[in-house]
């Protein structure tokens, strides 16, 4: 036994009598599994990759000309095993693309990370993820050896395709053909990001953030400008190990919030847990929020203390006549739909619909940098997630956001909502039960007088998936048209539209 082995053996043992440290759980094992497991279309791998026109039902709006691009989890098994977790797996792009001509071409294709190519290989899972250790216990889990999937978000700029994973370099891809080019880090700079990255619709800058675990955990920021080159670079050492999916930034600020998502790495590096085996929630810390100031990211940045509170997204920041700082997002409770000993987001990947107690409601942070103080207030109840706004409404008051809404078992949304944040009207769209709705993506019109919402559902009565058209003023009156794909689609997490 090397020395190596050794320190890692010792820091098990120590990391599984850590206080609070969560036992791991080792990846599943298919062959234990009820027969059911992959009728959940949303948690089943889709391992084809295609290129067809879709089928069309209803009439499609001749003035959406462009691509949609989408990405998430698009394998979830090798082998003999499964993944633990349905927001765990390898990244797989897919197109749908609008010529004007009447027609819908789809394509999809897996990006080709290196652990993508390695596993592809050799037929099995090799490496860790961020809910799911490779097999072989902890001897194959040493040094949190967690590996990039580039499986959360996608954007198009500059002509690149980015895909982005939690805290790891981006991978880029030809936006023509989804072939996977490299992996590189924005900038040009030494960091990890995250997958939330914000477009400044006035100066045209990319602001981005991603955290590094180690001993102590970095937040990395970056600022570039409308053609991707570097204008500020900061890397700074938290106080604890949060874990931090999303972020908000104003015409004048960065904001970050430390919610009390606390990940104990020792687990970790020991390979006896995943990350999120290793992740507790703490809310008798509350939420930090730390303010930096965009134009010198470099100060010292302001910390504010709120409430505790879970978010995956953001709506939007904005600054007020009165000096405040207007935060809006999607917040819960707590997060037991993917915290604690059997959640939702755990459970649906053997094939059970769990209900869960804390949906996700529509919050504003209202920040007071005189006075130091944070006043958090509820919007709207009910279930909310994938928070969307019109671009050219981003970092300043904005009046329209979309949703998707509705809680069936398991945490899946069945509608989509429009909220006017000014008068408090909301329109809605239900589908129905068995319908599963995805982040909706706003694609402008070409005529510039029409917004187009984009929804990806799967419909588990057919096991196909169909992308819904709305109007974007007309939410209420249901897609205007579908296109239907020839099979299902896996749980797509982020897209983005770019118009020809």
């Amino acid at each position: 036994m090397n020395r190596r082995t050794f320190l890692h053996l010792g820091l098990g043992m120590a990391a599984l009598s850590a206080p609070g440290q969560t036992q791991a759980r080792p990846p599943l094992r298919l062959t234990d599994l009820p027969d059911n497991t992959g009728d959940f279309g949303l948690a089943r791998s889709l391992l084809e990759e295609g290129d067809y026109v879709a089928k069309i039902q209803g009439r499609l709006p001749p003035d959406l000309q462009g691509t949609l691009f989408r990405n998430g989890p698009g394998r979830f098994d090798r082998g003999a095993y499964r993944k633990q977790c349905i927001l765990d797996g390898d990244g797989m792009i897919q197109a749908f693309r609008f010529a004007g001509d009447g027609k819908v071409r789809y394509s999809n294709r897996f990006i080709r990370t290196s652990k993508w190519k390695e596993e592809e290989a050799s037929g099995s899972f090799e490496y860790a993820t961020w809910t799911t250790n490779a097999p072989g216990g902890m001897l194959f889990n040493l040094g949190a050896n967690v590996a990039n999937q580039a499986g959360v978000s996608v954007w198009q700029r500059n002509g690149k395709l980015y895909a982005f994973d939690e805290y790891a370099k981006a991978h880029t891809l030809n936006p023509a053909t989804l072939e996977t080019l490299e992996e590189m880090s924005p900038g040009d700079v030494p960091a990890t990001f995250a997958a939330h990255p914000k477009r400044d619709p006035v100066t045209g800058q990319w602001i981005l953030f991603g955290l590094q675990m180690g001993p102590s955990t970095t937040l990395h920021l970056t600022i570039l400008d409308g053609q991707d080159r570097l204008m500020q670079y900061r890397p700074f050492t938290l106080d604890k190990n949060y874990y931090v999916h999303d972020f908000f930034v104003s015409r004048n600020y960065i904001i970050v919030p430390l919610q009390p998502a606390i990940i104990s790495v020792l687990g970790i590096l020991a390979g006896t847990a995943s990350v999120v085996d290793s992740m507790q929630w703490q809310p008798e810390l509350g939420t930090t929020l730390l303010v930096f100031d965009r134009k010198n990211i470099a100060a010292e940045p302001i910390r504010l203390q709120a409430d505790p509170v879970w978010m995956w997204h953001s709506f939007n920041a904005f600054e007020t006549s009165d000096g405040e700082i207007v935060a809006d997002f999607v917040g819960y409770d707590a997060p037991d739909h993917f915290l604690g000993e059997n959640p939702a987001f755990f459970a649906i990947m053997r094939g059970i619909h769990l209900p869960f107690k804390n949906e996700g409601k529509i919050r504003r942070h209202r920040l007071n940098l005189a006075s130091r103080k944070v006043r958090t207030e509820i919007l709207h109840h009910g279930g909310h997630e994938f928070p969307q706004l019109f671009s050219e409404e981003s970092m300043k008051e904005h009046q329209s956001g979309f949703a998707v809404i509705g809680n069936q078992p398991g945490y899946f949304p069945d509608g989509i909502a429009r909220i006017d944040f000014k008068s408090g009207k909301r329109q809605e769209f239900h589908f129905g039960s068995g319908f599963y709705t995805g982040e909706p993506v706003i694609a402008p019109g070409r005529s510039g007088r029409k917004h187009w919402v984009l929804t990806l559902v799967y419909d588990s009565k057919m096991d196909r998936s169909f992308l819904g058209i709305f109007d974007a003023a007309s939410i209420a009156a249901g897609p205007v048209c579908r296109i239907w794909l020839r099979h299902h689609s896996p749980l797509s997490f982020h897209g983005d539209f770019a118009p020809i």
